[in-house]
This record gives C-alpha cells, sequence and structure tokens, in this order.
C-alpha cells in the first residue's frame, strides 16, 4: 500500500468501480453543503441579527468556494496520498477564518456591480461556476484514481 489507507483498497476489491468511490467522496461534500445551508436558513429564521440580505447568493458563494477548494484538494489527495496531504486540509480549515479577515479589510470586491440588479443572474453564475469546476475536479479525480494501483 503505497499512499492510500488499507480502506480503500478493501473497497475497491468490492463490486464497485472506482469512478463510484470517487463519485461518492464527491457527493458527500455536496450533502455535507445542503445540510449546512439548511442550518444556516433556519438558524437565520429563529436569530434574525445573523440574517444576510440575500441568502441565495450567500449560498452560491459558499458552494464556489467550497468547489474551488475542494476542487483542487481532492485530486490532489488521489494523485499524491493521503498522507502527504493531510497537512494541505489544515489550510482548508483556516479559510473561513481567512475570508472573515478578507471582507473586513479593503482586499473585499463587490462582484455584484458587474451584473446590475439583477441579483438572480448573479445568484445562478456563481453556482455554475461552481458547478463546473465540480465537475472539472471530479472528472480530473477519476481519471487520476482510475489509473493508480492500490496494491
Amino acid at each position: 500500500m503505497r499512499n492510500y489507507p488499507k480502506a480503500t483498497a478493501l473497497l475497491s476489491a468490492t463490486p464497485y468501480m472506482k469512478s463510484k468511490l470517487v463519485f461518492a467522496k464527491y457527493a458527500l461534500y455536496v450533502m455535507i453543503w445542503l445540510v449546512c445551508c439548511i442550518a444556516s436558513f433556519i438558524e437565520m429564521r429563529f436569530v434574525p441579527e445573523i440574517a444576510v440580505d440575500d441568502f441565495g447568493r450567500t449560498a452560491a458563494m459558499v458552494f464556489l468556494i467550497q468547489s474551488i477548494c475542494m476542487g483542487i484538494f481532492l485530486p490532489l489527495q488521489y494523485v499524491f496520498g493521503y498522507e502527504k496531504t493531510k497537512f494541505v486540509s489544515f489550510l482548508l480549515f483556516i479559510t473561513p477564518f481567512a475570508l472573515t479577515a478578507m471582507e473586513d479589510s479593503e482586499i473585499a470586491v463587490n462582484i455584484g456591480g458587474f451584473f446590475g440588479p439583477t441579483p438572480v443572474f448573479l445568484t445562478m453564475v456563481i453556482f455554475a461556476f461552481g458547478i463546473l469546476a465540480w465537475f472539472a475536479s471530479f472528472a480530473v479525480s477519476e481519471k487520476v484514481f482510475n489509473g493508480k494501483d492500490l496494491i
């Protein structure tokens, strides 16, 4: 076993294809995003002080950020292995704090002005970019993982 845990090799020995294992990991992250969005929406209903102006745009922006971060991390994890990339995941945990600091500084950019008064269009564009990043990352991860010899 080079860089993969034993569980991955054992799962690959089952009748499931390797591409299904990759799909399951990506589906897990989408489900986590959905659960977080639902929890955040419910929380904003009970605590109005934390409500955002446009929940759809915020959820789409979070999905885009997640798609980019995990879209880079997951293929790297399949290329270099879990052990070599576990420290990179620490950087992903720091990201929310860095984004909060950037939001308070002058670095933050308002991209809403580029699309004019159509926030629905902006939300759809942000979400579409997130989906494109997610599918591109999935295709790369699937190709890398299918080419790996887990034994």
